[in-house]
Parts: structure tokens; C-alpha cells; sequence
């Protein structure tokens, strides 16, 4: 497990931003593929694969929205309000 894991931090370490998001998607469908087997016992496989993918893909757009939201949150208002609140917009 180790070689594995040596090999998924230098790949990251070296792709950087071109890679994150596949990663992110990587890691929802492992967790989707471990959750739904767990749940789904006894279920078709197609069934477990296809709420695997859905969990990959829900935890990328999850991820996404989260990150714009911290350098949303991040970003400073000062020039337009002269204070530095945080502002989330709300559309």
C-alpha cells in the first residue's frame, strides 16, 4: 500500500491542478463503490457502479463548490465597503 500511495502523492505533487480534480472524482468512487457495496448487498453490480459513479461525481462538484466558496470567502471587499467583511453571494 505504501508504493501505491508513494506513487498518487508524487503523481499529484508533479500534475498539480491538471490532475486534482480526477483525484477528487477517484477518491468519491472508491468511498461510493465501499458505501453502496456495504448498503446494497445483494443488489445487481450495475446498480453499486452506477451509485459508485454518482458519488464520484456528486464529490467533484462538491469539492468545486466548496473551493470557490473559501476563495470567495477569502477575497477582500475593502476597496468597495472600506471594511473587511466576508460575503458568500447569495445567487
Amino acid at each position: 500500500m505504501i508504493p501505491l500511495q508513494t506513487f498518487v502523492g508524487a503523481a499529484l505533487l508533479i500534475l498539480g491542478r491538471k490532475l486534482f480534480w480526477v483525484f477528487v472524482g477517484a477518491i468519491g468512487f472508491v468511498l461510493g463503490m465501499d458505501i453502496a457495496s456495504r448498503f446494497l448487498q445483494g443488489r445487481p453490480d450495475w446498480l453499486i457502479l452506477i451509485v459508485a459513479l454518482g458519488a464520484g461525481v456528486l464529490g467533484a462538484l462538491l469539492a468545486l463548490f466548496l473551493q470557490r466558496a473559501c476563495v470567495y470567502s477569502g477575497e477582500s471587499d475593502e476597496k468597495v465597503r472600506g471594511q473587511g467583511e466576508i460575503v458568500l453571494p447569495i445567487d
